[in-house]
């Protein structure tokens, strides 16, 4: 007998239209498919009592999208900052998982200092922006997730 267990993706993106185009064929899958634009609604949902089955971070992502208006995680000139929080949130997903969920990254940074460290966090999966199609992205998180439902 099958598992019939909904699978969910923690889609951490600040781009909603990158998102948009893998969301639907997932959902209409069966995927429950969360996307969160920031750092901060990102950390919140990893260290919630929420379970996710896999996990796709982009590298390069604001501090907070929520009080722009109030500079939060922006400097006197109202610019938000952006760096590699995506790394940081790799690392949180390891500190709580260990290597037992698969995460994968979506990016166009390509930083040998970065992807260093995706080696040693054991990242799954690493798609480029630009490149990578829907239908790939859609059948590699699948497939990862199959793989993991089998071990």
């Amino acid at each position: 007998m099958t598992d019939e267990r909904t699978f969910k993706l923690l889609w951490v993106e600040d781009d909603y239209i990158t998102i948009s185009g893998v969301m639907l064929p997932l959902r209409k899958k069966g995927w429950e498919v969360t996307a969160c634009a920031d750092f901060l609604s990102a950390r919140k949902r990893i260290e919630s009592k929420e379970r996710f089955d896999f996990f796709l971070i982009d590298l390069i992502l604001p501090f907070t999208v929520e009080g722009d208006d109030d500079n939060v995680g922006g400097d006197r000139d109202g610019h938000r900052h952006e760096s590699y929080l995506g790394a940081s949130l790799i690392k949180l997903i390891r500190a709580k998982y260990g290597d037992a969920k698969p995460i994968g990254v979506f990016s166009v940074v390509f930083d040998p200092a970065i992807e260093q460290q995706l080696r040693q966090f054991n990242v799954a999966v690493r798609f480029t922006k630009g490149t990578a199609s829907n239908a790939e992205i859609c059948s590699t998180i699948e497939g990862s997730s199959k793989q993991q439902s089998n071990q």
